[in-house]
């Protein structure tokens, strides 16, 4: 394994005293070195066992302050991708075997998260009374 550092930056941004926008980026790296192999005779089909990507993730969303309610919307998207050899190729013409070494693959990973809640901040507005009532 080898050491990462990841980052990450987000930022609210007050659109007006009702509604409130938000970003974020960061990064997630793979500890796994490149060429790892657990097998010596299997160095290949070792590698393409481990998923050695890097990851990074992008992010957005509002939260609007209604009256009675606060309303939260938002995604993020966390995509990554890798290639890889082919262990098996399935050949145009016969007489070709189906083992390559030369064959490479794309693998795209690509994960979608939607955010969508409701507050209600009465306790908020009953504290409020209650530290109003005391005075």
């Amino acid at each position: 394994m080898k050491s990462v550092w990841n980052t990450g930056v987000g930022t609210e941004i007050y659109l007006s005293e009702q509604a409130s926008g938000f970003a974020s980026f960061s990064t997630d790296y793979t500890f796994v070195r490149d060429g790892i192999s657990r097998f010596v005779q299997n160095t290949g089909e070792a590698n393409n066992n481990t998923w050695n990507a890097n990851f990074y993730h992008v992010g957005g969303g509002i939260v609007l302050k209604l009256r009675g309610a606060d309303i939260t919307l938002g995604a993020t998207h966390t995509g990554a991708q890798e290639t890889i050899p082919r262990a098996v190729s399935f050949p145009d013409g016969s007489g070709q075997g189906i083992f390559s070494t030369t064959e490479t693959a794309n693998l795209k990973w690509e994960r979608w998260r939607m955010v969508f809640s409701f507050s209600f901040p009465f306790l908020k507005d009953y504290t409020k009374k209650f530290t109003e009532e005391k005075k």
